[in-house]
């Protein structure tokens, strides 16, 4: 009898360690995690320069831009679209008199600063053309804003002109600094080459 429970305990507690094994077996699965979104991939380009010629300026632009015009009365829009960094930039020119130079430019102003909610900062830079024939200012707004960079040029007698950046997607500082670092290359170069007709 003695050998019989024995048995049956030993049965029971091999029975209880396969029940115990299997268990913790089926336990063990991998759970998916989401992944988080990637960024796009940002490759240093070496492009050239073309001259942007129409009726009202001149300027010097990379060779990827893509460009389109519209015109409404005296007023001219630019689109430059920079798809290798799926960015695009507006430009407005608007032919002005000494008396309406003071009103565009606090609009430029006030829609600079309209950002400010948002950025973590606003610098102001003075800028000019090589001839310095145009002036105005950079604003570079850094923080999680819609548009990190905005800049206005004029003669102060006739011509203004107007360029606000934005990126197709959502903004994140950080992986957009090298990205930055190149348009204000390509911003500067428009500057320096920027003539009034």
């Amino acid at each position: 009898m003695e050998l019989i429970l024995r048995m049956m305990m030993t049965c029971h507690f091999k029975a209880f360690f396969v029940f115990i094994l299997v268990a913790l077996c089926a336990s063990c699965e991998h759970s998916t995690m989401p992944k988080p979104y990637a960024y796009f991939r940002i490759d240093e380009r070496k492009d050239g320069f073309v001259p942007f010629d129409n009726e009202v300026l001149t300027m010097n632009v990379p060779q990827s831009l893509l460009a389109e015009q519209e015109r409404k009365g005296t007023e001219r829009w630019f689109t430059f679209r920079l798809p290798a960094y799926r960015a695009t930039l507006y430009c407005t020119y608007l032919p002005i008199t000494s008396q309406k130079l003071y009103q565009v430019a606090d609009e430029n102003h006030r829609l600079a600063f309209s950002h400010a909610v948002k950025a973590s900062g606003i610098e102001q830079h003075t800028i000019a053309n090589a001839d310095s024939t145009a002036s105005g200012i950079l604003y570079a707004i850094s923080g999680s804003v819609a548009t990190p960079r905005q800049l206005y040029l004029t003669d102060r007698k006739k011509h203004f002109f107007r360029a606000s950046l934005y990126f197709d997607g959502k903004v994140n500082p950080d992986s957009l600094a090298p990205v930055l670092g190149y348009i204000d290359l390509t911003l500067q170069q428009m500057v320096q080459t920027l003539r009034w007709k």
